[in-house]
């Protein structure tokens, strides 16, 4: 026993590790000449805009070394995090992103896992509700460009796709698309910069039951004043902070034909109409959704 120990001690694998073949060609050659386009199709955003997220991140303390060896730069690790953002199943798998950019399972992990905390360490800085201020601001602008006044922003629900099926009420997560998932809540505003998120009920909960368990309805006071709302899609309750378009099954009238086109359904990636069922619409909202579409029909006339 005391010489097989000895023998793994020394040899550290007790079987011989292969060598697998790496390339730093695209990292070093490819993508620093890439044009813009094709750098979005890599990592999902413009070349200007991961200037600006490396800039946030590059001072965090995760990027320090605590060793005599020092990491490598924080540019090349937001990049292979991104790479495995901006893909979904095999495309972000770890082996793949390491053969592609001549590095090791275990380091494309690692940088993942810093770059993921450096982003979470934002969260409160770019993630947050508009100050009076910059409703104002929020508020102008939609209603000039959509005609819809006191509006402050828009929602809609999202999956965050999982790889495979949780061991613990797995079925809760397969969703209508067919895949297992984590239902997600957004809310962004004009220029689709997100002002509210929420996520971690399963992926087969209603967009309308994630809003309606969220600060936004138990707690709207503190996010709503007055005549300010957020629009949503068909999947939406009606309720005096947040108006969807008039359903098909609601008895069509031209004024309501006149209005939906806004949202334009047609596009619509969430929860449809059929999936909603019954959706229980508040009567005070109702009210408010009238009077706002003849705003916006009288807007779209003059």
């Amino acid at each position: 026993m005391l010489i097989i120990r000895f023998y793994l001690e020394l040899t550290r694998y007790p079987d011989p590790r292969l060598t697998v073949p790496k390339s730093s060609n695209f990292m070093r050659n490819i993508l620093p000449n890439l044009d813009d386009e094709r750098f979005r199709q890599e990592f999902r955003m413009s070349q200007s805009t991961f200037e600006i997220v490396l800039g946030k991140i590059a001072n965090h303390q995760i990027f320090v070394s605590n060793n005599p060896k020092p990491q490598s730069s924080v540019s090349d690790q937001l990049t292979i995090a991104l790479y495995r953002f901006g893909n979904s199943g095999n495309a972000a798998s770890i082996g793949k992103t390491a053969r592609r950019f001549g590095l090791s399972e275990g380091t494309v992990e690692l940088f993942t896992r810093r770059v993921i905390a450096a982003l979470l360490s934002l969260e409160d800085e770019v993630i947050r509700w508009p100050s009076p201020e910059e409703k104002l601001a929020i508020k102008t602008k939609i209603r000039s460009e959509y005609h819809f006044p006191n509006c402050i922003g828009f929602v809609d629900g999202t999956d965050i796709v999982l790889e495979y099926r949780p061991g613990l009420n797995g079925v809760d997560y397969f969703n209508r698309k067919r895949r297992y998932a984590i239902a997600a809540m957004i809310v962004c505003d004009a220029d689709r910069r997100i002002l509210f998120a929420s996520c971690g009920y399963p992926g087969s909960v209603h967009d309308a039951r994630v809003f309606k368990n969220s600060p936004l309805e138990t707690n709207s006071s503190q996010y709503f004043n007055g005549d300010e709302y957020i629009l949503g899609d068909s999947a939406y309750s009606c309720t005096t902070t947040v108006i969807p378009p008039f359903r098909k099954n609601q008895i069509p009238t031209q004024n309501s034909d006149a209005f939906n086109p806004d949202w334009n359904e047609d596009d619509n990636d969430g929860d449809n109409e059929e999936d909603a069922g019954p959706v229980q619409h508040n009567e005070d909202g109702q009210h408010k959704r009238a009077r706002i579409m003849q705003y916006v029909l009288t807007s779209i006339r003059e």
